[in-house]
């Protein structure tokens, strides 16, 4: 309903400015439209709220459903697409279809409750290793989507790194900053009651995923937590750690627009934008930095930072051709997903590939495994 009255905003925006010929640039006309036309949109608007009410209505009772509802592959995909577009706003009105974060153990969700989690993982193949990795998604995305048609990152990694592989869920909408907290509190929660001692955790992370795992990780330095200490990798995939250039010229866009009444209108949809979306222009990963204090940011201490990019360039066929300037993956560049100066042997470029290919490839697989084995 916000969305459809939003709209109407914006056309009776336009229809007010131009009829009142405002300045090409500057500020607009003020107040609503009058006379025949002020009436029509009054109208319009009474309309929307009483269909969209019945709408909010009927998705609200169909959120109520069983959770499992959304365990398909379709209809998770498509509450994730919807959370990462406008998660911030489903939360703030406490619609049941924005997600709540939360672990899952292959298409299970885990409850953190001690008695819970020995019953469950006790007599677990690797649980007594006391080893941990943990899958984080990225922007628009689910748990699911590490499992493509012929090849799933989790399995060779629970089996090779002898660990109990989870997966989180999370509204991608909400501040990167927002998620990082929750994600840290959760992993307390889950070290305190595991069934074993944890003495190993690892993050892999796609895309926006390595900002929350960067975020979770500060976070628990700063609150002390005791699962801070088990912390020993992040495998970050196409992770825009210097921002997203899609999202930088979005904004600088945006702004254009909004310098004139005319446009302004039109700007203010793209505006509405969610909060995690915007977070990926500076990679920000706290509550306030820019570009240049994203670029000052190090890794996590004491933390191995393994960093895997892609680009959609063919291999360079010339020694020292690697310092020219190539295509990233489609989505993120190849200087930002490498752009948290670690040592050049804790980095890869994987070429002729795309940023959703990172988790479908095999040979994406195999690095990863042979630089934590």
């Amino acid at each position: 309903m916000a969305t459809v009255s939003g709209i109407v905003d914006v056309v009776d925006s336009m229809h007010r400015n131009i009829r009142g010929l405002s300045p090409i640039v500057g500020a607009g006309q003020v107040g609503p439209t009058t006379g025949i036309t002020g009436f029509v949109y009054r109208r319009i608007r009474g309309v929307t709220h009483t269909i969209g009410g019945g709408i909010d209505a009927a998705l609200t009772r169909l959120a109520r459903g069983s959770p499992q509802r959304y365990r398909s592959r379709n209809s998770a995909a498509t509450r994730a697409a919807l959370n990462g577009l406008c998660g911030d706003y489903l939360a703030d009105k406490g619609n049941p279809l924005a997600i709540r974060m939360s672990l899952y153990s292959g298409d299970s969700a885990v409850s953190l409750d001690r008695d819970a989690l020995s019953a469950r993982f006790s007599q677990g193949e690797f649980v007594h290793t006391g080893r941990i990795v943990v899958m984080i998604h990225g922007l628009c995305m689910n748990d699911l989507q590490w499992a493509t048609s012929d090849h799933d990152h989790r399995s060779p990694l629970a089996t090779t790194q002898e660990s109990t592989v989870l997966s989180l869920l999370y509204n991608s909408g909400r501040h990167v900053y927002e998620n990082g907290l929750d994600l840290a509190a959760m992993l307390e929660v889950l070290y305190l009651n595991w069934p074993v001692p944890i003495i190993e955790v690892v993050f892999v992370c796609h895309s926006m995923g390595g900002l929350v795992a960067r975020s979770a990780a500060m976070q628990a330095e700063n609150g002390r937590m005791k699962w801070r200490s088990a912390l020993k990798a992040i495998v970050f995939l196409g992770t825009p750690h210097l921002g997203a250039p899609l999202e930088q010229g979005a904004a600088f866009m945006l702004r254009l627009l909004s310098a004139s009444p005319y446009a302004a209108p039109i700007a203010s949809v793209g505006m509405a934008r969610s909060a995690g979306i915007k977070d990926l222009r500076y990679g920000r990963v706290q509550k306030t930095n820019s570009l240049a204090s994203a670029a000052r940011i190090k890794p996590p201490d004491r933390v191995r930072c393994l960093l895997i990019a892609a680009t959609v360039s063919a291999p360079f066929n010339k020694v020292g051709a690697e310092t020219k300037r190539c295509r990233g993956d489609g989505l993120v560049p190849r200087g930002s997903a490498l752009g948290l100066g670690v040592s050049a042997l804790d980095q890869a470029t994987f070429f002729n590939m795309n940023h959703f290919e990172l988790l479908s490839s095999r040979a994406v697989c195999d690095k990863i495994i042979s630089w934590l084995a």
